[in-house]
């Protein structure tokens, strides 16, 4: 007896509560807890990228019988390039329910709504360029069905020495101040350091304060560091965001790093601090990933910090014909904040 299939409907997701948790539902029903490899199961994490539909989420979901049986998320960003359309678009989650993934329907469904995902947010109107997830697998489905292309392999830099970044005195254990809250800053002199670090980067997303506010101060299930240097004045010198783990349990991941690249003072002095208090969270290294051309990749070479590979892969497509791959491999400046599991 042959049995019909039932009728799929593809559409956007809202972000509804009922639709979140719909979500959650599914990640569990496609995949397995995995010792040591993070899995977003959290209903809080999942309404945090998708809820309430917002202006950074990009989501769709195929249903059958009122239930959704695959996803596809993305995350929307503010985008600098000369010429090129002002947004790009991070690939986030995809997952499709195991009983689709079987038999005649295999790999059908995922590439038929990773199509009209691409089709429905992908084009110069909108997002000029698409960032694949970054992982091997995903790469290679991404290169084989949807035209995205490597730019390489995520190379960090690390420090595995972090007392070797104390300067002279400063060595001795000292009182420090609370940590402070991206929700507490002033917003405005934080756009303004923004701009500063950034007045020589042509391609970049745009980190301003109401990005670091949504990316770590309203994040629900992780605790991000946040670290000032404050002129004499008490204006906003320098800024960076870390956190413990993300790449490897024992070390802190820098995720920003906010500093004028002429204010070498600054730099050194933030480096020492978030030094310290990579310290007290328990890590025993720091890594930091930016591109090699940049100013701070010297600074942090010059610092002791070494490269090391990491099983991440950044991976793109162009969707404005004004951007090219070679632009971005040569010339964007990148940030492991730009990566929305760590």
């Amino acid at each position: 007896m042959i049995r019909d299939e039932p009728a799929i409907e593809i559409d956007t997701c809202a972000g509804s509560t009922e639709e979140v948790e719909a979500l959650v539902a599914l990640f569990r029903r496609s995949y397995a807890p995995i010792a040591q490899v993070f899995q977003p199961r959290s209903r809080r994490r999942w309404a945090w990228k998708y809820g309430n539909g917002g202006a950074r989420c990009a989501s769709l979901a195929a249903r059958a019988d009122d239930r959704p049986i695959a996803h596809v998320g993305g995350l929307s960003y503010r985008w600098r390039h000369p010429h090129a359309t002002a947004r790009s678009i991070q690939a986030t989650d995809h997952m499709v329910d195991p009983a689709w993934r079987i038999g005649l329907r295999a790999g059908k469904l995922f590439r038929r709504l990773m199509g009209a995902w691409v089709e429905r947010f992908c084009h110069p109107q909108l997002h000029g360029i698409g960032w694949g997830f970054p992982s091997a697998d995903d790469f290679r489905l991404g290169e084989r069905f949807f035209g995205y292309a490597s730019l390489g392999p995520v190379r960090v830099l690390v420090q595995n020495d972090l007392f070797a970044l104390l300067r002279g005195h400063s060595r001795d254990r000292e009182p420090e101040p609370e940590p402070e809250r991206a929700a507490q800053l002033d917003p405005r002199a934080v756009d303004e350091l923004w701009r500063r670090s950034s007045a020589a980067l042509s391609l970049t997303h745009e980190r301003d304060a109401a990005f670091l506010r949504w990316r770590y101060a309203t994040h629900p299930t992780q605790r991000y560091e946040l670290v000032t240097l404050l002129a004499d004045d008490g204006a906003l010198r320098a800024l960076a965001v870390l956190r413990r783990g993300g790449l490897a349990d024992d070390t802190a991941t820098l995720l920003e790093w906010m500093v004028d690249p002429a204010d070498t003072d600054a730099a050194a002095s933030l480096l020492e601090q978030v030094a310290r208090r990579a310290r007290r969270l328990g890590c025993g290294a720091l890594a930091v990933w930016c591109a090699p051309w940049r100013t701070e990749a010297a600074f942090f070479r010059s610092a002791g910090f070494v490269e090391h590979a990491t099983a991440l892969r950044h991976t793109a497509r162009c969707f404005d014909a004004r951007v090219t791959l070679a632009e971005l491999r040569e010339g964007c400046a990148w940030a492991l904040g730009d990566v929305d599991f760590l």
